[in-house]
């Protein structure tokens, strides 16, 4: 990306009316940038743009990312955009909205050339001038055998710097993947094979398209993003240049589930009201115990999700990974109590005190580190996305477990 781009990039997300800054734009850029935001700005921008306006930005723009913008727009308004497309266009497009969105020729470029292996060196030069003419852009050139099999990629570098007659002994091997492959598998070839580009190839092994790394980093960024706010308890389109008002529509809703959910462990603590009376220093841990419980169940969480998220996780590993986490929750529960326990027996030399304190602590973590490992396993196994919904389930039951075992400890123990 040249710096130039970026900055417009950098400028729009910043940009407190992003429409203005949008229209004041060359055609050129427009079309950068409308491939590179997410889909809640492209379809605001969309919005605001007549069909001609539509037409002209879209001319800078591959026939992918033009299947992208067509397919958030009204079908009245797509189809009359769409008709207006030169024959070629509308055939490539016609072609790329047969296919599933997520999944391998959903993800797609068409901008390639096909050589067979036997071609002379003229004709590809002049089938790569052609494309250049035509597209704007230097296509990536794809070698097949007589029976139009995949056989890897010629950079276009190889055409100038290696002999004539040698020049097919510098194929790159590029893996391939179906047309059919769900997106995640996808993201994982690419994770394991150091290339910019994959094939897509069709059921009888011809090819259909390529895919780019680049788009794939953008999806793993968004998908990654996603999660982040989900931890969070955000909403996946809430930008940071958003208005005031914007952002208590995407939050309110999070924020008061956490509200009832608060008022649930404030339910339990009442029902200790005497205890704490009795024994004011109980006060003054109660935070710690729940503050220690929220955090290890959030770390607990949050490394379930990111392993969700790279299909680290299946049927097979689930009761290891059950294992492993409330094992940890032990060891760790265990080395916290006693530290904690030695730290509020200095407060108050009254070892029953402190063994309820350290009982707490080591019960709570281990209670966080179970939940924490099961919460998105279940909330998975039900469609749920776990990464926008457990740490509020998670929370909750550290904190009202913390405090029925910390209160009611202290109930038998110090009453």
């Amino acid at each position: 990306m040249s710096n130039s781009l970026r900055s417009i990039l950098n400028k729009f997300n910043y940009a407190e009316n992003k429409i203005k800054y949008f229209s004041d734009l060359i055609p050129s850029q427009k079309a950068y940038l409308l491939s590179s935001i997410n889909n809640r700005f492209k379809k605001e921008i969309l919005a605001e743009l007549v069909e001609s306006e539509i037409l002209e930005i879209i001319r800078f723009m591959d026939p992918d990312e033009i299947t992208d913008v067509l397919q958030l727009l009204p079908s009245s308004k797509k189809n009359r955009i769409f008709r207006k497309l030169n024959v070629n266009l509308k055939e490539k497009i016609d072609f790329l909205l047969k296919f599933t969105p997520k999944s391998a020729a959903g993800l797609m470029s068409l901008n390639y050339i096909i050589i067979r292996n036997s071609l002379p060196y003229s004709q590809i030069i002049e089938k790569v001038k052609v494309h250049i003419e035509m597209h704007k852009k230097e296509p990536t050139i794809l070698i097949v055998d007589e029976e139009k099999h995949f056989l890897g990629e010629l950079r276009l570098s190889a055409l100038f710097l290696h002999k004539k007659s040698h020049l097919y002994s510098h194929i790159k091997h590029l893996p391939s993947v179906k047309y059919n492959e769900k997106q995640d598998e996808v993201i994982d070839i690419f994770k394991k094979n150091d290339h910019e580009k994959i094939v897509v190839l069709d059921e009888e092994d011809l090819i259909l398209g390529i895919i780019h790394a680049k788009d794939i980093f953008k999806i793993i960024e968004d998908e990654n993003t996603e999660d982040f706010y989900g931890l969070a308890g955000l909403h996946k389109e809430e930008d940071i240049s958003d208005s005031a008002l914007q952002k208590v529509h995407y939050r309110l809703g999070w924020l008061i589930i956490n509200l009832f959910t608060a008022f649930l462990a404030a339910f339990v603590v009442a029902q200790f009201e005497d205890t704490i009376s009795k024994f004011v220093l109980l006060a003054a841990f109660m935070p710690i115990i729940a503050g220690m419980g929220g955090n290890a169940g959030t770390q607990t969480t949050a490394i379930l999700i990111r392993s969700m998220a790279l299909k680290k996780i299946d049927s097979k590993l689930t009761k290891k990974i059950l294992t492993n986490e409330i094992f940890a929750g032990f060891v760790n529960g265990t080395i916290l109590g006693l530290i904690v326990g030695s730290i509020a027996y200095l407060f108050n030399p009254n070892i029953n005190f402190a063994i309820v304190v350290s009982l707490s602590i080591f019960l709570n973590l281990f209670i966080a580190s179970f939940f924490g490992s099961l919460i998105p396993l279940i909330l998975k196994s039900f469609g749920f996305d776990p990464a926008s919904s457990s740490n509020v389930f998670v929370t909750t039951m550290t904190d009202v477990f913390g405090f029925l075992i910390f209160l009611g400890l202290a109930t038998i123990m110090l009453i």
